[in-house]
């Protein structure tokens, strides 16, 4: 709780009228990889000595709870990371126990694995769910988790089209620096295609493929409401701020798999032009 007190006193030395931090960072588990996620059911290759062994959960119930409940009364939004299904359900546990509310507009992040029961709870309490779509493919992290937890829940990783079916707000993250990509368009394809360009034995999850209406949501208004902008920021609309991208490509009617080639021909931010396509 004193951290959470430290961070409401660095926002308001630092709030400017383009700078926030409003949100704090909240470690809960680790990566399905190491074995460190929390998960819901036991890893399928622990030795005997640890068959139970189900990962790691850094904070207990009671002092997560009185994180939440801390962080938002001071105005900040919680920011979770969970990759496991057993992380989230923590997660969900304590958002429930310290009484948060939707207006708060606490995420979660990554959500490797979650229980479908679960992704209704998300959604009754309001969680904005942060995906990764980088993550969407079965390459050699997919190889890595399926070995720790069997291919029938590797196969069901980074759910997409469910959060979006229970109307929960979903945005997209890059992950920056674990992840040095942070390309939009790519999200936008990746989330619509959830596989590598002409590679079909990479697909992850048919079943969970959006629209690229959806993702477009995701990485712009969405991400505006997940920050309390959305009044500003994330659409086209009169009384807003003129921030905008324009493309060499109607990437809504050109095929999933030319979306990431679209190139940005001009910027705009605050209504001027800070961009423009040399060639």
């Amino acid at each position: 709780v004193a951290g959470v007190e430290r961070a409401a006193q660095l926002r308001k030395e630092s709030k400017s009228a383009n700078f926030d931090l409003d949100h704090i960072k909240i470690l809960l588990d680790g990566v399905v990889e190491s074995k460190t996620a929390y998960l819901n059911e036991p890893y399928c290759n622990n030795d005997e000595s640890e068959k139970d062994f189900r990962g790691l959960v850094l904070f207990d119930a009671e002092t997560l709870t009185a994180t939440l409940k801390k962080a938002n009364e001071l105005g900040l939004i919680t920011h979770i990371h969970s990759m496991g299904d057993g992380a989230t359900k923590t997660s969900l546990d304590s958002h429930e126990k310290a009484g948060t509310v939707p207006k708060m507009r606490n995420a979660i992040t990554h959500l490797q694995l979650v229980n479908p029961s679960d992704i209704e709870r998300m959604a009754k309490l309001g969680i904005v769910a942060v995906t990764n779509p980088y993550w969407f493919t079965k390459d050699l992290s997919y190889d890595l988790s399926a070995a720790c937890i069997g291919e029938e829940r590797a196969a069901a990783q980074y759910p997409m089209k469910s959060l979006f079916d229970e109307e929960i707000k979903v945005t997209t993250a890059s992950d920056y620096p674990i992840l040095t990509v942070f390309n939009p368009l790519q999200d936008i394809q990746r989330g619509v295609m959830r596989q590598l360009l002409n590679q079909p034995e990479t697909l992850l999850g048919g079943n969970e493929r959006v629209t690229v209406e959806q993702m477009i949501e995701a990485v712009t208004l969405n991400g505006a409401y997940q920050f309390k902008c959305e009044d500003k920021l994330g659409s086209i609309t009169v009384g807003k701020q003129a921030d905008l991208a324009i493309l060499d490509t109607d990437i809504t009617a050109c095929k999933p798999e030319n979306i990431s080639d679209a190139k940005v021909l001009r910027t705009m931010i605050g209504g001027e032009w800070v961009y423009t396509r040399a060639e």
